[in-house]
């Protein structure tokens, strides 16, 4: 009697089980739902629980799908020809042979490679199976709740907080069958810690605000900092601002710990109005220039030792910043990260903002916001969640840093134009600040197609090679969309915000700069099978000139800043691009001779030099700029030497022949030959014949004379390089 063999079933097939469906937030974030209307997940987070099949996939069955193949080759006896077109097969050959790198389209070549394709995608189907059903299914216990589709969700489920939540549920509901009352009483893990016993004692502030200026000297400081400072960011809310400092001068109150993080917002903007005030009486015309000069006038005697004096008292109240845990710590870590960065972008600047993401972080500023708040409140997070993560994105990039927080960890919503927040004295910034928003982001994606790009297979460096080229498209393409009347792309001189739009103009040309610049010392190898060396190497080209047009459009750019009285000695976004700007063209003159950017790399140095006299002249980067001179100079000396060495040989023996025919008697003084033309002309002029007192005649550089070394051999050639060649000889 045969036995029937029993094949068990795939242990992922065997435990399927759909019990509830889940909510549209639990499906899109690929977390635990148990369905139940709100259910505990949105609940906790405070999100609107709703069901409806917007993500949803659209499955559709495997014999669904063969019949649909099979049916989509058949060909109606009216289309035979367009089906059999030429164009239109060699179109699909191109569309395979791009896709499957085949090169022989026989039918077994074809059956292979769609089988081949089947397989993978019954793979990927079984693996989203398993996805969904896991996200779907729920015990009633909640055990075996995983979920780490997204990091944020990890976080949470591994929590402390949300385990001790989940027991406690768990306790109520067994209460719940005992008819026991509950009593109310939250007894969950928290992570919302009370530590104003951590605080420090009301004395550190009332030190702090003993600091502040005279009324109208800090409002003037703070009209500096908006109008000239903050630029393309939104660093703090001026309304905001402003009542405290009225509430403060009008009307003494006292100060205690709980106030440290806005003290500390006031005393950094104090700090930065004072860096920036050398440019306050040039960049304002019209109704305000008077008061800007005041400005001028007060800043004066208030240099950098006074700006320094303002933030050591505000680090001062870093712990007492950190314990309370507001908005404002945020914002007054931010204003930390801004003031050192000039002197330590890739060390203390770089830690400051990571402790504003850490900060933002811990009151969800990087998540939407589902709580009851006035607009005006989520608006104001939002701005400072963004400002944040630009202005550490930038800096991290730019040095080399690791972020404080992935990308897929943010699901904040972009900020909007919101009327409350429109400044009331002088033009809405908002504009300015999307477009440099999203010019970090476009940083950010060059960024990580450069290191796609170190790959080692040649298939990948391909693809991340297009990619490259498409983003530069991209860019271009966002850049033309801005607008080019007052805001973004206008760069006329004298505008409201034309050093505003100069920084955007100079933060998309250091894209381009940092998407070109890897290019010029690397010689990038893609060359395969189905792409043709020659054209990478026209690509390569491309983004390298593109990488030296910025270059050169940076320097003019602050050219036109410095002609304008608007280059600042305290401004990162400016140096930093001129510094980036003057690498990229030194480095086009080490691997290109024949390169013409060297005066506009020349321009570059005067202007980082310029630059460097204010509080850069103690930075790490000032030594940078110090370093790329002496390497620019030591290369044009080489230059110099390559090209006009025959020539100064050609001068040399010249000067040779011409003192071998002389007559020369010692103690007679020798007679220098007139000129007519300078000493270039002499050295460098295309005739090599020249009149000579005591010559009858020109004579030709051929003539047989000793050789270089013996020159010193010539009778008391000495004595008159020693005294001169007018001078007797004693």
């Amino acid at each position: 009697m045969g036995t029937i063999e029993h094949r068990p079933t795939s242990s992922i097939r065997k435990t399927h089980r759909r019990t509830t469906r889940a909510c549209d937030d639990c499906r899109r974030l690929k977390e635990k739902c148990i369905g139940s209307m709100p259910c505990d997940r949105c609940k906790y987070f405070g999100r609107p629980c709703q069901f409806s099949d917007r993500f949803r996939r659209s499955r559709v069955s495997r014999t669904a799908a063969q019949t649909v193949k099979a049916s989509a080759v058949e060909v109606t006896s009216d289309d035979v020809s367009v089906y059999f077109e030429a164009e239109r097969i060699q179109a699909l050959e191109h569309i395979v042979r791009h896709y499957t790198g085949l090169e022989e389209f026989s039918r077994e070549k074809l059956e292979d490679v769609i089988a081949d394709r089947l397989l993978l995608r019954n793979e990927e189907e079984d693996l989203v199976d398993v996805i969904e059903v896991e996200n779907d299914d729920v015990s009633c216990d909640g055990r075996d709740c995983v979920s780490v589709d997204t990091a944020s969700a990890a976080n949470a489920e591994f929590s402390h907080c949300e385990f001790s939540r989940r027991v406690q549920k768990k306790v109520k509901d067994e209460l719940a069958d005992f008819e026991f009352e509950d009593s109310g009483t939250d007894t969950a893990v928290s992570d919302k810690v009370n530590s104003s016993q951590l605080l420090s004692r009301d004395v550190a502030v009332l030190e702090a605000v003993s600091l502040f200026p005279p009324a109208p000297s800090a409002l003037t400081l703070l009209r500096v900092f908006f109008e000239i400072a903050q630029t393309n960011y939104f660093y703090t809310d001026e309304e905001t601002l402003r009542q405290r400092l009225d509430q403060f001068y009008s009307c003494p109150t006292r100060v205690g710990s709980e106030d440290a993080p806005w003290v500390s917002v006031a005393l950094m903007v104090f700090a930065l109005g004072t860096q920036f005030s050398h440019l306050c009486q040039f960049s304002v015309r019209g109704s305000n220039r008077e008061l800007m000069r005041d400005a001028h006038h007060i800043c004066q005697t208030m240099d950098d030792t006074i700006a320094s004096t303002f933030y050591r008292k505000a680090t001062n109240l870093i712990p007492d910043v950190l314990g309370m845990g507001c908005i404002e710590s945020v914002q007054a870590f931010l204003l930390f990260g801004i003031y050192v960065l000039p002197i330590d972008p890739a060390g203390l600047s770089c830690t400051y903002f990571g402790i504003a993401i850490k900060v933002a972080t811990q009151f969800n500023l990087h998540q939407k916001t589902i709580r009851d708040l006035p607009p005006r409140e989520v608006e104001l997070r939002k701005r400072v969640w963004w400002t944040a993560y630009a202005l550490e994105r930038r800096i991290c990039i730019l040095h080399g840093r690791p972020v404080s927080i992935s990308r897929l960890d943010v699901d904040a919503n972009l900020p909007i134009d919101l009327e409350e927040l429109q400044p009331k004295e002088r033009i809405n910034t908002f504009q300015n600040n999307m477009a440099m928003l999203k010019l970090t982001i476009f940083l950010e994606d060059a960024r990580d197609g450069i290191l796609a790009l170190k790959n080692k297979d040649k298939v990948h460096k391909v693809k991340a090679f297009q990619n490259m080229v498409q983003l530069k498209e991209r860019l271009r393409n966002y850049w033309q969309s801005l607008s080019e009347d007052t805001f973004c792309q206008d760069l006329t001189p004298g505008k409201p915000l034309f050093r505003s739009n100069t920084h955007l103009f100079l933060t998309y040309n250091l894209v381009h700069i940092l998407i070109g610049r890897s290019f010029i010392l690397d010689e990038l190898d893609i060359n395969t099978k189905n792409t043709p060396s020659a054209e990478w190497t026209k690509l390569r080209s491309e983004l390298v000139n593109d990488c030296i047009n910025s270059a050169v459009t940076t320097i003019h750019l602050c050219q036109t800043l410095h002609d304008e009285s608007s280059l600042s000695k305290s401004s990162y976004t400016e140096f930093s691009s001129c510094c980036a700007a003057v690498l990229a063209m030194v480095a086009k003159c080490v691997s290109d001779r024949s390169s013409s950017c060297k005066d506009a790399c020349k321009k570059g140095m005067e202007l980082l030099r310029e630059i460097s006299i204010g509080v850069f002249s103690t930075s790490g980067e000032k030594r940078t700029v110090e370093g790329l001179e002496i390497a620019f100079d030591r290369l044009n000396h080489t230059k110099r030497r390559d090209s006009t060495g025959k020539l100064d040989e050609d001068g040399y023996l010249q000067f040779r022949n011409w003192v071998a025919m002389q007559q020369i008697v010692p103690g007679e003084s020798l007679q220098l030959p007139r000129q007519e033309n300078s000493m270039l002309d002499v050295f460098g002029a295309p005739s090599l014949t020249y009149q000579c007192s005591g010559m009858a005649g020109g004579y030709k550089t051929g003539f047989s004379l000793p050789a270089r070394t013996e020159v010193m051999s010539l009778p008391d050639l000495g004595d008159w390089f020693d005294h001169g060649f007018e001078q007797p000889v004693a």
